[in-house]
Order: C-alpha cells, then structure tokens, then sequence
C-alpha cells in the first residue's frame, strides 16, 4: 500500500473515531439533561406559582389552601398533649441530644436516604415532593387526638395503613410531614444549621392553634416552608382536595403567621427560644415572637 492510500485510511479511521467521540459526548450530555430536567421543571413551576402568588397577602392564601384545618382538626392539640405523646414514644433523650423531638428528624434512616437519592439535589425540588404528600387529620389516620410517627414510618409504613383514605399514598399531618422535610434536607447535605423544623402556636385565618412547619435559611434569612399546604382529605366531603401548595419563596416577601415558638430542632441542634435551653447555633438565636396580624 502506497503513501497515499495509508494517508486515506488514516483519514477514515479519524473521521470514524471523530464521530464515536460526538456520539459518546452527546450519550453524556443526555443524560446530564436527563437528571436535569425534573430538578428544572420543578423549579419553574415553583417560580411560575410564586407569580401568581406574591401579590396576594397571607390571609387570603391561607385561606384559599385551607390551612385553618390543621388548627380545626387539631394536628398539634397542646404542647403539653404533644409532650406526653413525645414520651410515650421516646422514653428517654437520645444519648447525644438535648431532646426527645431531635429523634424525628432521621436523615441517616433508610427510608429517607432511599427517598432522597431519588429527588434532585435542590430544596426547591425537595419542597415540592414534600408538598405533593396528602394530608389527613390525626382522628381519621390513627384513630387518636395526637400520635407522633419517625420519617421512615410515614414514608414506607402510611401507605398501608387500615385507615388511610388513599390506599398507597404516603398521608399523615403537619408533624409528619414536616419533620420529613427537614429529614430530607438534611439528608440531602445541608447544614444542620440551615434547616429546622418549627413547633409553635399559629393563626390560620382566625384560628389559632399548634402547628408544626419548617424553615430554611436561603442565605439572608429564615423563610417558611409549609408541607400541609398541598393537597388535603376532606372527611365531610370524602375525597381529596388537590392543592399546588404555597410556592417555596411566597414567605421570603411575607411573614408566616406564627403568634409563639415553643421549639426549633433538627437532628443536630434544639433550641427553646423563651427559656433559652437547647444548644443553638448562633443563627438560631435572638428569634423573635411576633403575632402577625391576619
């Protein structure tokens, strides 16, 4: 073979390599787009929600989520109530905790680790899988006033429950869902002091009541995120009421409508910001409670 057929078959073999190359590199850049594009999604329709949403004050969202059933059903009866219940199911303070409610925020629980790996890592996309959970009232779920369940419980156990009105969807109260946020988050490797779940007294359209929700630090402050505001069962009407939630930046621009704090905790970290007890890091400090006028 002469000089110049060996420099064509060289060309060829080039230009093939060069095409596998193109190939391969469009494989990868699919795939990234692949992972991507439920992370984007959710994002922008996080981001279109809030349009929609921003200009309307608190009172009149709450009210078009309902949320008030959370305070009418009773989600949190007392924090007495939710103290009694915290002890029946903790005995005793986790060794390495300053208190019993530190056990319900579980990132490192395989039900949460398995449910986080699944989700982007973004807490905007967090929020919105949290927000697509169905609440239903304790007396109708678990037959009792207050009951406490860990993440992992709510995740893999409600689906099946005898009582659960939506048979194979993960359903419970603010409590549960809430502190499965916070798991999530948390799992997902955010800083402990970034995240926390909230046990205080709220109103929700002129009914005051305890509640539990979850704040996240975005950076320049605390913002509220409410996984109860999603889609609900309603008992007199038997069915569920689909809701898109309150968009995750709605309480960067408003005031979330909590009247007291009885407790801020993650699994690192509680704090009781009227007697001071706990082991806050010092963000967490200096917490105001301010009733928010509805």
């Amino acid at each position: 073979m002469d000089g110049k057929h060996v420099r064509h078959v060289i060309a060829i073999i080039g230009f093939l390599v060069l095409i596998l190359v193109i190939a391969y590199i469009a494989m990868e850049w699919r795939e990234i787009r692949t992972q991507q594009e439920p992370q984007l999604l959710q994002v922008q329709e996080d981001e279109e929600l809030l349009q929609v949403q921003v200009q309307k004050p608190p009172k009149q969202i709450l009210r078009e989520m309902k949320l008030n059933r959370t305070i009418i059903e009773k989600d949190v009866v007392s924090e007495d109530e939710v103290r009694r219940e915290i002890v029946r199911v903790i005995p005793d303070i986790p060794h390495g905790k300053q208190s019993r409610y530190q056990a319900f925020i579980t990132p490192d629980d395989s039900a949460v680790t398995n449910l986080a790996a699944s989700l982007p890592d973004n807490p905007v996309a967090l929020y919105r899988e949290s927000v697509a959970w169905t609440w239903v009232s304790e007396e109708t779920l678990n037959g009792v006033p207050e009951k406490w369940l860990k993440p992992g419980e709510f995740i893999s156990d409600t689906p099946a429950y005898q009582n659960n009105p939506l048979p194979g969807e993960k359903v419970s109260d603010c409590s549960e869902q809430a502190n499965t946020l916070v798991s999530l988050i948390r799992a997902k490797g955010v800083q402990a002091e970034n995240i926390r779940a909230v046990l205080g007294l709220v109103n929700f359209s002129d009914e005051i009541g305890g509640h539990v929700w979850v704040e996240y630090w975005n950076g320049h402050k605390w913002i509220a995120l409410d996984p109860t505001s999603g889609p609900y069962w309603d008992d007199d009407k038997g069915k569920k009421v689909d809701s898109g939630g309150i968009a995750f930046n709605y309480f960067a621009n408003h005031d979330y409508p909590s009247i007291e704090i009885w407790s801020y905790y993650n699994d690192v970290y509680y704090y009781d910001p009227r007697s001071g007890e706990g082991n806050p890091p010092q963000g967490w400090k200096g917490q105001q409670m301010i009733l928010v006028q509805q």
